[in-house]
């Protein structure tokens, strides 16, 4: 239930003072134009309570109320006083301009108001004893039949520039919210695109390396156990390494939006990627590779920050990837990682597999996300990326910043 504004509780306070003073007077004097007179009162304090609530309501009892105050006061065989209830009136055109569900209910709470001013009560004074004159002098008459309209004028014209401010005030809200909105969905977006390359990059190594390792073991089973053997232990090392990037990516899912980027797979560092090359030549991969000794790769993690870290390690992993599934075995792969300047460069050429059946050593083709998400990633970190044929090769690199890890 809405709460009643205090404004309105205070005004109704005032209506029953002053139904209580009528009904004083009808018990001191015992003349019944004074009992309807106090019960009006006691109706319009009841609409006053109300007026923001049950809006049409209210209107509608104050101004059949104050029509019976009106036949009240001019059928009366004695004189009453004008009562300061006859505000309701503009007090009920303000609540149907203001809070009324459409714009012309106030100019209907105005036509009607408007409509009542020439039965207005305040129109009959009793000036003296019994004689009753219906009407003042015609300038009196005039100047007050003017302040009735201009009281109206000025309710009407104070509720409709509110309202105006209020609806205003509501659009701006509502864009607000909108905006707001937009930039959720905009922030999902851009999480559920993280969370996906991460998935991607963690998974399809790993998974591209099995496959590979799987079909050799196949293949070589029944000739050659020994080497079969070695491919099934490194299949399981592989799938171990992938259950454990697997788990920091859940674990790093479930921090808050601030720490995940903190916490994103502290594994992925710059010394993994001595294993990551041992990984792909055991799946059959001549690969030449020029990175640092593990010492200078360890002093190279001390120095960068950890979102170019894992960048890093993500390039590289899937330029490898991508070499095992769709380069010619028959030529060695190379790889690079070296400091150039204030960047860090990854750099990977393969030589194109001629197999029109397969893949066409294009790293992203058919569905997969691995050149897009690479290079959203390395976009992100303030780094440069490009991947394409060149000749027989396909050659990707990626320049990434030593410092930093976002723009």
């Amino acid at each position: 239930m809405r709460r009643i504004p205090l404004p309105d509780v205070l005004l109704t306070l005032c209506a029953l003072a002053v139904a209580l003073v009528e009904g004083d007077l009808w018990l001191v004097w015992g003349a019944w134009p004074y009992l309807v007179q106090t019960m009006v009162s006691l109706g319009l304090a009841g609409a006053l309570l109300v007026r923001r609530i049950a809006v049409a309501g209210s209107a509608v009892a104050t101004f059949v109320l104050l029509a019976a105050m009106a036949a009240n006061v001019w059928t009366a065989p004695v004189g009453t006083s004008t009562s300061p209830l006859l505000l309701c009136a503009p007090l009920a055109v303000v609540a149907l301009t203001r809070y009324g569900r459409a714009r012309w209910w106030g100019v209907a709470g105005v036509v009607v108001a408007l409509a009542g001013i020439p039965v207005s009560p305040a129109l009959r004074l009793d000036r003296g004893g019994t004689d009753l004159q219906p009407f003042q002098a015609w300038d009196e008459l005039a100047w007050m039949l003017a302040a009735h309209v201009l009281v109206v004028a000025v309710a009407y014209l104070w509720a409709l520039r509110q309202r105006e401010i209020a609806d205003r005030h509501a659009a701006e809200i509502a864009a607000l919210r909108d905006r707001e909105a937009a930039r959720v969905e905009l922030a999902t977006a851009r999480e559920r695109n993280r969370i996906a390359r991460e998935v991607h990059d963690v998974v399809a190594h790993s998974v591209a390396l099995i496959r590979v390792e799987a079909a050799t073991g196949l293949e070589i089973a029944g000739t050659e156990p020994e080497h079969a053997r070695r491919s099934l232990a490194t299949i399981a090392e592989v799938a171990g390494t992938a259950m454990t990037d697997l788990r920091g990516l859940v674990g790093v899912l479930r921090h808050p939006p601030g720490a995940a980027d903190r916490a994103l797979d502290p594994a992925a560092t710059l010394t993994v990627v001595p294993a990551v090359l041992d990984r792909v030549r055991a799946a059959g991969l001549d690969v030449d590779a020029d990175v640092p000794g593990a010492g200078a790769l360890g002093e190279l993690d001390d120095r960068i920050d950890p979102m170019i870290r894992l960048a890093a390690v993500r390039v590289l992993q899937e330029a490898l990837t991508n070499a095992v599934k769709h380069a010619d075995h028959g030529a060695p792969v190379h790889a690079m990682l070296a400091t150039s300047g204030d960047a860090l460069r990854i750099a990977v050429r393969n030589r194109v597999a001629d197999d029109p059946a397969g893949p066409t050593g294009h790293v992203g083709a058919g569905p997969g996300h691995g050149v897009p998400g690479l290079a959203e990633r390395v976009g992100t970190v303030g780094g440069r990326f490009t991947a394409g044929r060149a000749g027989d090769d396909y050659v990707l690199t990626a320049d990434l910043p030593l410092t930093g890890g976002g723009r």
